[in-house]
């Protein structure tokens, strides 16, 4: 899994989070109905929720749709969905009057080891494409020359 930096620290990631039926998992029956709808089809917000360390920074709360009212609270901590498949959760920062916006993506979750590995193994295949087709056409070969 990847390294993910967070504004806090967090609990590890682990592998079996991304549960195949959602009912096994404790945290996801803890989830307000409009919650689970959202985690349903957005698994890495749940992902996210289990690295929240809760007993730091508190249990964020769900909302479906933001209402002018959340601007009047003093210390925010909340999580609502921007689209599809994107979602915020606003906290407080404790060393600043500022707050903290953490963008939940699926992307901050995606492993990158295989996928880097695939772009190197593609890379190296159109380095070999190419300076095969530079030798057969009789391409100059320019890495003797002085500049």
């Amino acid at each position: 899994m990847p390294n993910i930096e967070l504004l806090f620290e967090h609990n590890p990631i682990k592998l079996d989070v991304e549960h195949e039926d959602l009912r096994k998992c404790g945290l996801y029956q803890l989830l307000p109905t409009e919650a689970k709808k959202f985690v349903e089809e957005n698994r890495h917000v749940l992902v996210y929720l289990h690295m929240i360390p809760f007993d730091k920074c508190g249990t964020p709360k769900f909302y479906p749709v933001l209402s002018k009212k959340l601007k009047d609270l003093k210390h925010p901590n909340l999580i609502y969905p921007v689209n599809r498949d994107i979602a915020i959760h606003i906290c407080p920062d404790k060393e600043d009057t500022r707050n903290f916006y953490i963008l939940i993506e699926s992307a901050i979750f995606t492993n990158l080891d295989r996928l880097m590995e695939e772009v190197e193994r593609r890379i190296a295949w159109l380095v070999d494409k190419y300076e095969e087709s530079k030798t057969l056409e009789g391409g100059r070969d320019t890495s003797s020359r002085c500049v």
